[in-house]
């Protein structure tokens, strides 16, 4: 067919265009894919482990055990099948595999620090540009500049107590721009996490802490922005995605006015018995006769998608709940294998 892009020249990052006066010249380098139906494809990452703090931290027994176990639950959660933990809720929608794991430590003395606490979400484009020049490509066949693995920053704290940021949904093919990667706060807490957990081995979900088992969701979560995935709905509920099989959720309750900002936006509670906000889809109760939250699940119903792991708020994704949902849809895991990244 033919497809039409639109390019915006300058812009800030928020997306909003600065300036309707300058012109440039755009080159564009079209990737083709094999058919995304075709699963098994997998995602090459450099994490990069920015400033002494996290570097230090990683250095320890607890905190390369703690890296492991967070490289492990972005696998499970984007491999599916074959993991008890995350036993029908993946639906093998996806079947994206992590591949080749390279770790980069960016120090103090090569200026870290400096990015390791940011304060502003200005400083954001600033940290992926000029800490992803530092990644070396995998390898030297590759086109100048263009990466083959998906650079993870790992700071100390992002400001506003805010888990996770994506460079752009998708992000940018070319390193070494205020695009290329996704960062997420360890909160300082690398090295001790999960302290119930003893030697340097696995350290099993039953002694995981539950913010530590969020963290590995939403570096998954920044991972399907990156890689093309919008939020189902957004916190406000005035806009949705265009994947017809999640559900578009509104509002939490009858006392919370239809996009209203003091809106406090629960996945799992919005959709789940609210028929009378206009909801194209219907709600999980009704597609769902008994649904509990518990024990009776319908985790193939559109309606009943709690555990997407999209979902900007939480997800039930641990061995605790059974499974109320798919952890991507089908046409979500379609989505993610289209992308440049899934090899």
């Amino acid at each position: 067919g033919t497809y039409t892009a639109y390019y915006a020249v300058l812009a800030n990052y928020l997306g909003s265009t600065i300036g309707s006066s300058y012109t440039t010249s755009v080159k564009v380098r079209v990737l083709q894919k094999a058919d995304p139906t075709l699963l098994g494809g997998a995602v090459d990452l450099n994490v990069v482990l920015v400033g002494n703090s996290n570097i230090n931290a990683s250095r320890t027994a607890k905190g390369r055990q703690n890296l492991n176990e967070l490289i492990k639950q972005v696998h499970r959660i984007y491999a599916g099948g074959g993991d008890t933990n995350f036993a029908g809720s993946n639906a093998s929608s996806t079947s994206i595999r992590i591949g080749q794991v390279t770790a980069y430590e960016w120090t103090c003395a090569d200026g870290g620090d400096d990015y390791s606490t940011l304060t502003s979400l200005t400083e954001v484009p600033t940290l992926f540009k000029v800490g992803s020049a530092l990644v070396n490509p995998a390898d030297a066949a590759t086109p100048a500049n263009e990466a083959k693995a998906l650079n993870i920053f790992i700071v100390k704290e992002l400001p506003s107590s805010i888990l996770g940021i994506a460079g752009g949904i998708t992000g940018a093919m070319k390193t070494g721009t205020g695009a290329s990667g996704l960062v997420f706060s360890s909160f300082g807490l690398l090295g001790s996490f999960n302290a119930s957990c003893t030697g340097s081995g696995s350290c099993d979900y039953a002694h995981q802490s539950a913010s530590f088992i969020d963290m590995g969701g939403t570096i998954a979560h920044e991972m399907g922005h990156f890689m093309g995935l919008n939020h189902p709905s957004e916190y406000q509920g005035t806009q949705h995605d265009a994947v017809p099989d999640t559900p578009e959720c509104y509002h939490v309750s009858s006392s919370c006015s239809l996009g209203g900002t003091s809106c406090i936006f629960q996945a799992s509670d919005s959709c789940l018995s609210d028929a009378s906000t206009g909801r194209t889809s219907g709600d999980c109760s009704t597609a769902c006769p008994g649904y509990d939250g518990s024990a009776t699940f319908c985790p193939l119903a559109n309606e009943c998608q709690f555990n997407h792991v999209m979902w900007w708020t939480q997800k039930n994704i641990t061995p605790s709940v059974a499974s109320d949902g798919q952890i991507f849809s089908a046409q979500s895991g379609a989505i993610l294998n289209f992308s440049p990244y899934v090899r």
